[in-house]
C-alpha cells in the first residue's frame, strides 16, 4: 500500500514562491521550491481575511500568515462554521485550478481547527525552523553527491571528500582515533553535513569504524 505523504508545516511565502511545472500536457501542475521538495500536503498557520460562501456547500476563505496570502476552498460545508478574523490551523492538499490563462494555487482542506493560543504560531515558526535545517542538510548532501560541484577545501566531488578524510584520519590518528571536531578543523570550509554523510558512508563501507561517539579510525587493508 502506497504511503501518503506527511503534512509539511509551511510559512504561506513558500508556497506563493515555489515553482509550477508539469512535465507535459497530460500531467497535473505539481509546485516544487527552491530547495526541490515537491509540495502536495501543507500545513498551515494563519487570521482569516476574508471568506465568502456560495452555492453547494462552497466556502472561500483567505488565509493570512504575516508572510503571504493563499486560498483556501471547500464544497464539503467544512468551513461553513468559520468567521472572518479567527486564528485557524489548516491542513490540507496543494490544488492548481487553470481556467483560460490564469492558473490559481489554492489549499484543498483536510483538517481544519480553530486556534485559542497564540503561542501556537511561535510553536508553527520553530518547527518550521528546524525542518528547514533538515532539509538544508539533506540538499547540501545531495548536491556534494552530484559531483564537479566546488565543496571548499579544493575538493570538488563527494568521492573526493571522502578520500580527504581517509588521509587526514591515517595522519592525524595516533592509535586513539581523530574526533570530528579535529577533521572539521582541517575542513573548514565544507558544510558539516557532507562531511558527516561522507565518514557515514566510509562507516557504512567498512574503511572507518567508530570507537567512541563523533571519534573515527580508519581500517586499513
Amino acid at each position: 500500500m502506497r504511503r501518503r505523504r506527511p503534512y509539511q508545516r509551511l510559512m504561506i511565502e513558500k508556497i506563493n514562491r515555489s515553482e509550477l511545472t508539469k512535465v507535459n500536457e497530460d500531467e497535473r501542475w505539481q509546485v516544487i521550491t527552491s530547495l526541490g521538495e515537491n509540495l502536495s500536503r501543507v500545513w498551515i498557520l494563519g487570521f482569516i481575511t476574508y471568506l465568502i460562501k456560495g452555492e453547494n456547500n462552497y466556502t472561500g476563505i483567505t488565509v493570512e500568515d504575516g508572510t503571504g496570502v493563499i486560498t483556501v476552498k471547500s464544497w464539503d460545508g467544512s468551513l461553513s462554521e468559520l468567521n472572518q478574523w479567527d486564528f485557524i490551523e489548516v491542513l490540507g492538499r496543494i490544488q492548481v485550478s487553470e481556467q483560460e490563462d490564469t492558473i490559481e494555487v489554492y489549499i484543498y482542506p483536510e483538517i481544519v481547527k480553530k486556534i485559542k493560543d497564540d503561542n501556537w504560531l511561535i510553536y508553527h515558526s520553530l518547527k518550521i525552523a528546524q525542518q528547514i535545517r533538515r532539509t538544508q542538510k539533506e540538499f547540501n548532501v545531495e548536491k556534494a553527491k552530484i559531483g564537479g560541484i566546488e565543496l571548499g577545501d579544493g575538493i570538488v566531488s563527494f568521492e573526493d571528500l571522502k578520500q580527504k578524510l581517509k588521509d587526514i584520519v591515517q595522519e592525524l590518528d595516533e592509535g586513539f582515533g581523530v574526533t570530528l571536531k579535529q577533521i572539521k578543523k582541517r575542513l573548514p570550509k565544507v558544510d558539516l553535513a557532507q562531511i558527516e554523510e561522507a565518514i557515514k558512508e566510509l562507516r557504512d563501507d567498512g574503511e572507518f569504524f567508530e570507537p567512541r561517539s563523533e571519534v573515527y579510525s580508519y581500517i586499513f587493508d
